[in-house]
């Protein structure tokens, strides 16, 4: 009974001990970093270049949608409005407004996916 009990422990603690070693590894070259500034100012231009066009993207797609669809996904992203006042702007139910981003959102993956 013993001898089982010591074995368990034995094995547990060695596997903790394995664990927290590898954790700490992990955690320590995480601390560093491992990009350069110059490379990190350069994934930035990128990153920056890719939003616009993203953005010139998205402008053009906003104007292939129709008014209603655009307004409505205007009024949630851009505007940053709740659902509940875009319910009282344009008057219809919760689950309605729901449903009408829901498909504008798609609407506007399935034109992106055909430009």
């Amino acid at each position: 009974m013993f001898s089982t009990w010591l074995c368990f422990f034995t094995y547990h603690f060695c596997l903790n001990y394995i664990q927290r070693s590898a954790y700490k590894k992990n955690e320590r070259s995480n601390v560093f970093p491992t990009k350069s500034k110059k490379s990190l100012f350069f994934e930035e231009i990128v990153t920056v270049n890719l939003l616009k066009v993203k953005l010139e993207r998205l402008a053009e797609i906003l104007a292939l949608m129709k008014p209603a669809e655009k307004i409505i996904l205007l009024m949630k992203y851009q505007e940053d409005m709740r659902i509940k006042e875009i319910m009282c702007v344009l008057k219809i139910s919760e689950s309605a407004v729901k449903m009408r981003i829901k498909r504008a959102k798609a609407k506007v993956v399935k034109i992106h996916r055909e430009l």
